[in-house]
């Protein structure tokens, strides 16, 4: 159980620096955009940490390679990191047989047979549509 005490050591503690490449940077930022667009999640003061990190991981790529600028604004925009023809979710089981769907657009499983059945995310709370090859 979380103290007093123990919050009182975190908040003294010294600040915590991680040296990642520009590779890694950018994986970073990409992940910090999925979590941030999460409904509900965005008023959160874990949130505000998070957009903190993003912005300084995207100025730092930017000022390193200024032509991931366009790519790096366009992962704070759901809609462009999906291809009008592109599939939004994917249909998969584990290695024990248990179906799934995956929404491309959040990028959470659902286990539920009724999402399955009818292409649902829980998570974003849209149906996907079908997907024509």
């Amino acid at each position: 159980m979380l103290t007093g005490e123990d919050l009182q050591r975190l908040i003294e503690s010294h600040p915590l620096e991680i040296v990642i490449g520009g590779v890694s940077a950018l994986h970073l930022l990409g992940a910090l955009q999925l979590v941030l667009r999460h409904p509900g999640f965005n008023e959160t003061v874990p949130a505000q940490t998070a957009r903190k990190l993003a912005e300084r991981l995207e100025a730092h790529i930017v000022a390193a390679s200024p032509g991931m600028a366009q790519l790096c604004k366009e992962g704070w925009n759901p809609e462009a990191t999906l291809s009008p023809q592109g599939p939004t979710y994917l249909l998969g089981a584990t290695d024990l047989g248990a179906k799934y769907i995956r929404c491309l657009v959040c990028g959470r499983d659902s286990f539920n047979l009724n999402d399955i059945e009818h292409k649902y995310c829980g998570f974003c709370h849209k149906f996907h549509e079908d997907q024509r090859p």
